[in-house]
């Protein structure tokens, strides 16, 4: 139906391009270094982008920036 609108949920459903890996990506490496749980989000994000969309870029700075984090995170955790 060309001129009938989506809903938030079927947008969400569609995410064209990987779109939605970008917004969840950024979003949660801004707020990893706060959150633990959320470096591991970022990683997952970024992987996605770079195995299912092509998108080597952007997954990869995502990948990268969830992982050093998660590392950081660890060592904090271990004392080192």
């Amino acid at each position: 139906m060309a001129g009938e609108k989506q809903s938030f949920g079927q947008r969400l459903k569609t995410n064209d391009n990987g779109v939605l890996y970008v917004v969840f990506g950024v979003f949660t490496a801004v707020l990893s270094p706060l959150i633990l749980p959320l470096g591991l989000v970022t990683v997952f994000c970024g992987v996605n982008l770079y195995q299912k969309e092509d998108r080597l870029i952007a997954g990869g700075l995502l990948a990268v920036a969830g992982a050093i984090t998660v590392g950081v995170w660890f060592s904090l955790m271990l004392g080192v």
